[in-house]
């Protein structure tokens, strides 16, 4: 195990990023000089996959955890640099995880930032009460992750010295509506915005299709599984992990149906959830098929 990696006071290790132009590749993103020891907590294997790549591309170690029950007790023996806490988890979700990390002895030192898929303006005061220090949206686009780990890394160094004075979240420039755009005639996919938000990185994109490929057909099978046996709260875990990795590639079909089982499933009511697992199942097929096609060429 690497010793606990110490950020000087300047520069801030996300500077190097800041120079960066939307849609350079992140190729051209070299190797931090400031090594950071990152935890994740989320519990869609495929997150994990590609936060991991995208880390030890940059340079930076990372270890992972599926719930944020999970991560509390990591930090109760571990020291991070950095946390990226996955908002909505099993078990225990990444706001009651955040909190449970604050009231650990050192919990102060960790800098923690949220991922989520919901709409930042509805989420972002609930992150601040938790003790948060910033936010990054899913799906992720590999510039603002990364620069909004190592700023966020950043300051709580310059906090815990003294030199930080306050502790609000910070205004990003992301949008502030969890609406997704409009499908253009039957198109499956919108691969040059996922592109773009890789950092036009290919081989990161055909990571990203390649999990999906694995992960999204036993998430339906989970969602069929769950619903067979009347449990609702994994029914709903599972159409929302689903969601997540297809918005990777903006698959909207699937996203949108994804998201109405997920709502009636956490709400109580699968009254609706049997006559739209088809159109999952469907869909999903469909987005399988053009990634083979258009990213992975098969």
């Amino acid at each position: 195990m690497q010793p606990h990696q110490r950020l000087p006071k300047t520069p801030s290790p996300g500077a190097g990023l800041s120079q960066l132009k939307a849609g350079e590749e992140v190729g051209r993103i070299s190797k931090t000089r400031f090594p950071l020891r990152i935890l994740m907590a989320d519990d869609t294997l495929a997150v994990r996959d590609v936060v991991s790549s995208i880390l030890d591309r940059r340079g930076h170690q990372g270890d992972f955890v599926n719930n944020g029950r999970d991560a509390v007790e990591r930090c109760r023996t571990r020291l991070y640099d950095g946390i990226l806490m996955d908002v909505q988890m099993p078990e225990m979700n990444g706001l009651e995880a955040t909190e449970g990390i604050r009231a650990l002895p050192m919990g102060n030192r960790f800098a923690i930032v949220g991922v989520t898929a919901y709409a930042l303006r509805d989420i972002r005061k609930r992150c601040l009460e938790a003790g948060m220090d910033a936010i990054v949206r899913k799906p992720i686009v590999i510039r603002d992750l990364l620069q909004t780990l190592e700023d966020a890394v950043f300051q709580c160094r310059h906090q815990n010295t003294g030199v930080r004075q306050d502790s609000e979240i910070e205004e990003m420039e992301r949008p502030t509506d969890s609406a997704l755009p409009e499908m253009v005639g039957s198109q499956v996919l919108n691969l040059t915005a996922a592109r773009r938000r890789l950092g036009n990185d290919e081989s990161l994109l055909q990571d990203l299709a390649r999990f999906f490929l694995e992960d999204a057909p036993a998430l339906v099978d989970r969602l069929n599984s769950s619903l067979a046996e009347n449990n609702l709260n994994e029914a709903a875990r599972s159409a929302h992990s689903l969601k997540g990795i297809a918005s990777n590639f903006d698959a909207l079909a699937v996203v949108k149906v994804a998201q109405v089982i997920e709502d009636a499933a956490s709400q109580g009511n699968p009254g609706p959830i049997p006559s739209l697992v088809p159109e999952l199942e469907r869909e999903t097929d469909r987005a399988l098929k053009a990634l083979k096609r258009e990213v992975l060429g098969e």
